[in-house]
């Protein structure tokens, strides 16, 4: 007889957290999509186009992982491969000795990005069900 089936409590606390484990990398990876939602471009810096972002997403952990997570989903799409990446200093200027020295792709959200971040698939199901529950109300309590 396997040792689970002795003590079925000991199945269900690890049934339990693997649960709470897969729940928390999920609300990671829907994070780092939100964070990826709310960069923006602020100035078109001339000659040559670039492009300064802000709230560009930077130090939230497990980063590499939820970004390649989302690629893999479809939600997000590399939109610039080799940006380069660089960080202002305390008087609003950047940084050009420590700065501007390192690349990173730059990303962009696809259709089914922003519907994760809608929640549109919970709002199409719920409505569903108060459909299905209207309808069985009204042919029950005719």
């Amino acid at each position: 007889m396997p040792k689970a089936a002795k003590r079925p409590g000991l199945t269900q606390a690890l049934a339990l957290m693997m649960w709470w484990t897969a729940f928390k990398r999920e609300r990671s990876i829907r994070r780092v999509l939100i964070a990826l939602a709310r960069q923006r471009v602020v100035v078109v810096a001339q000659p040559g186009n670039i492009w300064i972002i802000e709230n560009a997403p930077t130090g939230l952990p497990n980063q590499a992982e939820a970004i390649a997570t989302c690629r893999m989903r479809g939600w997000i799409d590399v939109l610039e491969d080799a940006v380069p990446k660089g960080e202002w200093n305390a008087q609003g200027m950047p940084d050009l000795q420590r700065s501007f020295k390192r690349t990173e792709p730059l990303f962009r959200l696809t259709d089914s990005g922003w519907a994760v971040i809608n929640r549109v698939q919970t709002w199409l199901i719920a409505t569903f069900v108060v459909s299905v529950i209207a309808v069985v109300a009204t042919l029950v309590y005719r």
